[in-house]
């Protein structure tokens, strides 16, 4: 039963980022050129350009963003602002951002949840295809998580979307 209610709760998230995506598109038009973008690439056998998709943020601007999360939290306390799944989606969005491999128990802090309650999330984000688990060559006991390609491109496209809404930014 806790299962279904995490595949609502997730489903809900993407669900909110996608509504918040079309939403900003027809508020807020802006062009291309305003997107940071990966390069396209070419195929090389047939020169095929790949569609060029937004990069991850800047590794400042996640981890602005994730002090400022837990500043609220310092104020308010952590039972009104629980968001363990986002909480760990920008932790990995600026682990890659930064090239750096985050491990199972780092992630499980970022949550800011109890473990048990962290690693159902991190299977439930598993399940939907938002992260991939990686074991360690040198330590078997250890695991390390990253973005999946579709987390990447999630994450990379609402960071996109908040372009316009920058210079609202305080």
């Amino acid at each position: 039963m806790q299962e279904l209610d995490l595949d609502k709760k997730v489903d809900a998230i993407l669900d909110e980022i996608d509504a918040l995506r079309r939403a900003i598109r027809c508020v807020a038009p802006f062009t291309a050129d305003a997107v940071p973008t990966m390069a396209s690439q070419s195929d090389e056998a047939g020169g095929n350009a790949k569609p060029a998709r937004p990069a991850l943020p800047e590794p400042r601007l996640v981890r602005h963003i994730i002090r400022m999360r837990r500043a609220r939290i310092d104020h308010f306390g952590a039972e009104l602002f629980a968001d363990p799944v986002w909480d760990m989606l920008l932790e990995l969005t600026a682990a890659q951002a930064e090239h750096r491999r985050v491990t199972i128990k780092v992630l499980c802090l970022a949550s800011g949840v109890p473990n048990t309650t962290a690693l159902r999330w991190i299977q439930h984000m598993s399940d939907q295809g938002l992260i991939i688990r990686s074991e360690d060559d040198t330590d078997k006991r250890r695991v390390f998580v990253s973005l999946s390609d579709r987390g990447m491109r999630i994450m990379a496209d609402y960071f996109a979307d908040l372009i316009p809404f920058a210079q609202y930014a305080i």
